[in-house]
């Protein structure tokens, strides 16, 4: 009886399984006609275009002024004056401090009536030496008199414009440092001026593209006071030595500041442009990363989508340089990645405008900051 019941419940876990798979047959082509009944995912699409693909070399920089100089008096004394604001624009020759020229004044006041009588006496000698009244040893003598006192109201005069502070170049001026009323000697520091009329950054450049870079080339900067803004300027300066230990050289570029925007000192995000190449370019957001492989999705002409794995060159501005894997004019998906799939349908629901703009290819990127000051 044991085996008899044992042989049922075979016969019944057989018949078990085949319903199953039966009914699991039965049902397999509605599954797969509700997948393709499902509508295909809407994308977003952009085309592939060629493109001019610059040469770039990234550094960091400090922006220095073009000139700088520690404002001081050349003589001591007290301040009687401070002429100028904190931080305001000056132009050239303007009076900035004064210091106390009562007796400098004086001095000045007594050098020209001894140059009046001085001049006074030489005229009766010049009228006498025509008389043939005086000797020329007198009448030289009244001359050399009068060159003296004319000498020294020029050193009084001197002396009184030192006693006035005046900018030696346009510029803006930092903090005064002293107040009125205070004695200084020539020693002592009254404020800084700056021209930043234009800023000067320089940085370092790897050795392998000295040949590379030449005086007038491009250069673009970015600062985190206008994250919005590129700054262009020039190379201005090469220098010809290269560093036994970084293995590079410094370049010194030169922007323009209308406004006087930038200050001195401002943290700079350089490109150096050392030419360019022509080569295909993709919105970077087009661009998928697994497992150390780039790929991107193409959308061929029948609308189906086609994972193709590339070869990155250089990246900026939202464009990728892309040197192996895909051609100009194809389209590639770079909104709705999450939702397609190798060799499946899509939707296009829209297509980016084209971009003209150039992608830039970083060459190399400067390891360490460096102080233009």
């Amino acid at each position: 009886m044991a085996s008899i019941a044992k042989q049922l419940l075979v016969l019944a876990a057989l018949a078990g399984g085949a319903g199953w798979f039966i009914y699991q047959q039965a049902e397999q082509p509605e599954v797969e006609q509700a997948v393709r009944s499902r509508p295909a995912p809407g994308v977003v699409v952009a085309e592939a275009t060629a493109g001019e693909v610059e040469r770039v070399v990234s550094a960091v920089g400090t922006g220095r002024a073009l000139r700088s100089v520690e404002l001081r008096f050349s003589v001591g004394g007290r301040v009687t004056a401070i002429q100028f604001r904190d931080g305001d624009p000056v132009e050239a020759d303007d009076p900035l401090a004064t210091l106390d020229d009562g007796a400098e004044r004086s001095a000045l006041a007594v050098a020209q009536a001894e140059l009046a009588e001085a001049r006074a006496a030489f005229d009766r000698a010049v009228a006498l030496q025509d008389q043939g009244r005086i000797t020329a040893s007198t009448y030289d003598s009244a001359k050399a008199a009068m060159l003296r006192t004319e000498a020294r109201l020029d050193a009084a005069r001197t002396d009184l414009g030192h006693m006035v502070l005046r900018a030696p170049f346009a510029g803006v001026i930092g903090f005064a440092e002293v107040d009125q009323g205070a004695v200084v000697s020539s020693s002592t520091p009254l404020a800084t001026l700056e021209d930043i009329s234009q800023l000067d950054v320089e940085f370092r450049v790897p050795e392998r593209f000295f040949g590379d870079v030449e005086t007038g080339a491009p250069v673009r900067a970015r600062t985190r006071i206008f994250p919005d803004e590129t700054f262009t300027g020039v190379v201005e300066a090469i220098d010809r030595r290269v560093d036994e230990v970084s293995r590079a050289f410094l370049v010194r570029a030169r922007f323009d500041n209308p406004g006087l925007r930038l200050p001195a000192g401002v943290f700079m995000q350089v490109d150096l442009v050392m030419g360019s190449r022509p080569g295909v370019l993709a919105p970077e957001e087009s661009l998928v990363t697994e497992a150390g492989e780039v790929h991107l999705y193409v959308v061929a002409p029948d609308d189906t989508v086609q994972r193709r794995a590339v070869t990155i060159g250089g990246r900026r501005a939202g464009a990728a340089e892309i040197l192996e894997g895909l051609e100009a004019g194809e389209r590639v998906v770079v909104r709705g990645l999450q939702k397609v799939r190798d060799g499946a349908p899509v939707r296009v629901l829209g297509e980016e405008p084209r971009s003209d703009a150039g992608a830039a290819a970083p060459e190399a990127r400067a390891a360490d900051p460096v102080s233009a000051g």
